[in-house]
């Protein structure tokens, strides 16, 4: 019966160490759960360096452009105001009256767009890793037993 003991205290260390495997498994996953959200949040956190950077050469596009438009109105207004009442400048004037006319053309920026990529469940699973089935076998054990030599 010393084989069924042997046995016996076999699977009582297996159950006392099931704890311990599962806790380690899970801290596997844990670990590869954490590099995964680093690495997710620093491509999030690129990116919206990135719309900051969009978001000010934005911005200066327009400002460059309404200050064109300024200076150009500036000018315009100036120049009209030099000529007064006079009729002779009115005249002089019908020569630039070309250059006025014309506006200036109109600056269009487009908007960045932030186009998601469908998450395919399949390639988050291959990130991710997968988990093995709990697998059982059944090996035959052999008793061994023991004869006694009879020196005669």
């Amino acid at each position: 019966m010393p084989a069924y003991g042997e046995i016996a205290n076999d699977l009582e260390m297996q159950i006392v160490r099931l704890s311990e495997e599962y806790k380690k498994l899970i801290t596997e996953m844990s670990k590869q759960r954490a590099e995964i959200h680093r690495e997710v949040d620093n491509d999030f956190n690129q990116m919206e360096y990135d719309i900051d950077d969009i978001k000010e050469q934005h911005h200066n596009i327009l400002k460059k452009d309404l200050d064109e438009i300024k200076q150009f109105q500036s000018l315009m207004q100036q120049t009209l105001l030099r000529l007064g009442n006079k009729v002779t400048q009115t005249i002089h004037y019908s020569s630039k009256n070309e250059k006025f006319r014309k506006l200036p053309p109109k600056v269009n920026v487009s908007m960045p767009r932030y186009i998601p990529k469908p998450i395919e469940k399949e390639d988050l699973h291959g990130l991710i890793g997968k988990l093995t089935p709990l697998s059982t076998t059944l090996e035959e054990r052999v008793i061994e037993c023991f004869s006694r030599r009879i020196i005669g």
